[in-house]
């Protein structure tokens, strides 16, 4: 697979990510804290809620997303997200923004968005979805 559709629930947004955007070095450096389901890098603290769902947020107690990734397509999971109209067909990566976003300086939105497509390469790459 060379790429995955990644979505803001909220505003719609919507761009095609390639896998040649994260490196090998990032991924293996999400493997152990995907693999424990959780866990801190740089300060941003990641929960795996589910093999396909996962949070991300700055601070532990305030989560910012909630990512939603589809590897082969999943209309269950396109419900569970909330997604609007139809499912995207291949995979997906569906964010839905949460009030701990409101909190995030504008670089850190930025973070959040590079994190959500790293974290999801990590998942295709290493757990079965």
């Amino acid at each position: 697979m060379d790429a995955l559709i990644h979505i803001t629930l909220n505003s719609g947004d919507e761009r095609i990510s390639p896998r040649s955007e994260v490196s090998d070095d990032t991924i293996a450096m999400l493997k152990p804290v995907v693999a424990a389901g959780g866990g801190e890098i740089a300060g941003l603290h990641i929960l795996m809620e589910a093999v396909n769902v996962f949070i991300l947020g700055w601070q532990a107690d305030t989560p910012a997303v909630r990512c939603y990734l589809a590897k082969p397509p999943n209309p269950a999971l396109w419900k569970q997200a909330a997604g609007q109209g139809s499912e995207p067909t291949g995979t997906w990566l569906a964010v839905r923004l949460l009030p701990g976003a409101l909190q995030c300086t504008t670089e850190q939105v930025m973070m959040l968005g590079d994190a959500e497509r790293c974290i999801a390469w990590t998942i295709i790459e290493t757990l079965p979805n």
